[in-house]
């Protein structure tokens, strides 16, 4: 016996068709939500790419903290300024002398060091 108004009954080959047209739909629209343009996998990436921007942010602000502080010290200090000189230009006095040493020389002067010294006992 049918109930009034509930419609159109199916039977149980019905019932499947149904069924499967359900979760073919379904897995369409799972799919696309994770593959189309503006899906899953596209949010995720830019995710990744947010997180990296921010990385760089924080090291570019490190970077320019640093910077500011150099630069606090070059206006502060004339000795600072003098040596910041000196090291990044190359730039000596005129009663000043620069001694450079190759890489083979600084290793033999840092073994000179411990020949002929007392063993610590």
């Amino acid at each position: 016996m049918r109930r009034r108004g509930s419609g159109v009954d199916l039977g149980s080959r019905g019932r499947r068709i149904l069924s499967y047209l359900l979760t073919a739909s379904l897995l369409v629209f799972l799919l696309h939500a994770v593959f189309a343009d503006r899906g899953l996998v596209y949010v995720l990436r830019l995710s990744r790419e947010a997180n990296g921007v921010a990385e760089d942010i924080a090291r570019i602000e490190t970077e320019n903290a640093r910077l500011r502080m150099e630069i606090s010290q070059l206006r502060g200090d004339p000795s600072v300024l003098e040596r910041t000189i000196k090291e990044r230009m190359d730039y000596i006095a005129p009663d000043e002398l620069i001694y450079k040493f190759s890489e083979s020389t600084q290793v033999a002067l840092d073994r000179s060091r411990f020949v002929g010294q007392p063993r610590g006992n």
